[in-house]
């Protein structure tokens, strides 16, 4: 039962991404402002919402939750939603099944790859995450070409 909640933060990489790949091109291209600041700012504020909700859920699934959106954003940018979604999905399943791998004595040791598996009050993993995250809204949300 443990191992699900390390599944929660792809939920909401799906419906940001299904938000995102929602658009209007004509009504973006006339827009005041760019539309893409509003993505920033809305993506921006459920980053935040999830860290003051960090008490309720817990400060491990906020901050997978914050990690897996910043790899979705990183693999939009590069491919489409369907694909960072799914790059999602397969990091996290990547993390549960090789990050931990057991000691010759048996017991299961972390790896420093696996950022989900650390931790609920680790700070480093935190900073880590929130970095990476600044990065993605960075070059994630930046305009790209639609071949719709």
């Amino acid at each position: 039962m443990s191992q699900i909640k390390h599944f929660v933060p792809v939920i909401m990489s799906v419906a940001v991404m299904y938000c995102l790949d929602r658009r209007l091109l004509e009504a973006e291209q006339t827009a005041v402002v760019p539309v893409r600041h509003l993505d920033r700012a809305a993506v921006s504020a459920g980053a935040v919402v999830l860290l003051a909700a960090s008490p309720a859920v817990g400060l491990d699934v906020a901050r997978n939750t914050i990690l897996i959106l910043a790899l979705a954003l990183v693999v939009r940018r590069v491919a489409n939603e369907a694909t960072a979604v799914a790059s999602g999905l397969l990091y996290v399943i990547a993390n549960v099944m090789l990050g931990q791998p057991p000691d010759p004595l048996g017991y299961r040791i972390g790896t420093w790859w696996a950022l989900p598996l650390y931790p609920a009050g680790s700070m480093a993993a935190l900073v880590i995450v929130v970095v990476l995250f600044a990065g993605a809204l960075a070059w994630g949300l930046a305009p790209r070409t639609r071949t719709r």
